[in-house]
């Protein structure tokens, strides 16, 4: 469902506020992208921004109210888009064929939102960016620490005045608030979450950047982390299939140039991970971040190590795949990628290497 007063607030941000048409334009002027999807395009102000900044747009949206809005609101404008019905999750749209995809505050409400991201990526041309403009509004419904800091800045007057003024019907911001509790990305901090899934599906250069004025961070059962209200994700896709690592292994005889190529990307990968692990400082590491998630200091505290060396072996972690960070302010906070995975791996190394638990096989 969708707001009847959005159409109104859409054209306020049009013709009032320039963030988006800033935000598209910093990241899109001078690239050699030629057309754009805007996927949930609501009362179009994505669409649009992006029409006018000359890139060949297409928008979908399932609600046809909001299409007219959309459609009536381009046409006021003199710009030429076209407008579509579908499902955002599953679009009925050819394999490879735009450059640019865009879907602003629209991931959170789908339902399998990690099956739209991998039918988004087949819709991309190699080298094309998907951009994510979403939030963790409803957070608070799953997490009592982001509660009280969202209470707080919505309690903010001049957040108080935006929020009206944008987004006004409150029955149907209260329809949206029990639409997301039976949502999935309910229950995740994002866009760690995005930022997981994505870097498994393929996507590369993926970039954050939060729409707060403050800083921000969550803290739960896996640690602290920081958690935006509102931010931006770009990731990319490779330009080309050999320049990321296909991890499904042969299943039957290649032609010896593909066989070589899968080897040489293997290499690579076990020879930086085998390196790391070797790593006394980098293995001591692994297993803090198991607990919670720290920065650079609470390492070096934690571990009795110098700043330097701790953030040495975050770095080799890093770059070996183990971990990602995110922005919290001036710091930048330290997580395992796949806590499970690092997880059974420390615990088949203490098996192994304790007679206690020498199993037959």
């Amino acid at each position: 469902m969708r707001a009847p007063s959005l159409g109104k607030a859409t054209e306020c941000l049009v013709n009032e506020n320039p963030l988006f048409r800033s935000l598209l334009e910093n990241m899109l002027v001078g690239t050699n992208y030629h057309n754009a999807l805007d996927l949930g395009t609501g009362a179009g102000l994505m669409a649009i921004e992006l029409a006018r900044l000359g890139f060949d747009t297409t928008a979908m949206d399932y609600n046809d109210d909001m299409l007219n809005e959309a459609f009536a609101l381009s046409k006021k404008l003199g710009l030429d888009i076209e407008f579509i019905k579908g499902n955002i999750e599953n679009p009925l749209i050819r394999n490879n064929s735009f450059d640019i995809i865009v879907a602003k505050d629209c991931v959170w409400n789908l339902e399998k939102p990690e099956d739209a991201y991998r039918r988004w990526k087949d819709i991309l041309r190699p080298g094309g960016l998907l951009i994510i403009i979403d939030n963790n509004y409803y957070l608070y419904q799953t997490n009592p620490d982001y509660q009280k800091r969202y209470e707080s800045v919505v309690k903010e007057p001049s957040n108080e005045i935006k929020w009206m003024r944008y987004h006004p019907d409150q029955k149907m911001m209260d329809v949206c608030s029990n639409l997301a509790k039976e949502l999935p990305l309910t229950k995740e901090l994002r866009p760690g979450w995005d930022v997981s899934i994505l870097m498994r599906q393929g996507f590369d250069k993926i970039k954050i950047h939060s729409l707060d004025h403050y800083a921000f961070t969550v803290t739960d059962e896996k640690g602290t982390r920081g958690t935006p209200m509102s931010f931006i994700l770009t990731a990319s896709l490779p330009n080309t299939q050999d320049t990321h690592v296909d991890y499904n292994l042969p299943q039957s005889m290649l032609d010896m140039h593909d066989l070589r190529k899968r080897i040489e990307n293997y290499q690579s990968l076990i020879g930086n991970s085998l390196k790391c692990l070797s790593n006394e400082g980098c293995c001591k590491i692994l297993m803090a971040l198991c607990e919670t998630d720290m920065n650079v200091g609470q390492c070096a505290q934690l571990l009795n190590i110098s700043h330097a060396l701790a953030s040495h072996d975050l770095k080799l972690l890093k770059t070996s795949g183990f971990v990602d960070s995110i922005k919290d302010g001036k710091e930048s906070i330290y997580y395992l990628k796949d806590k499970d995975m690092v997880n059974r791996f420390l615990l088949e190394v203490i098996l192994a290497k304790d007679d206690r638990y020498h199993r037959n096989y």
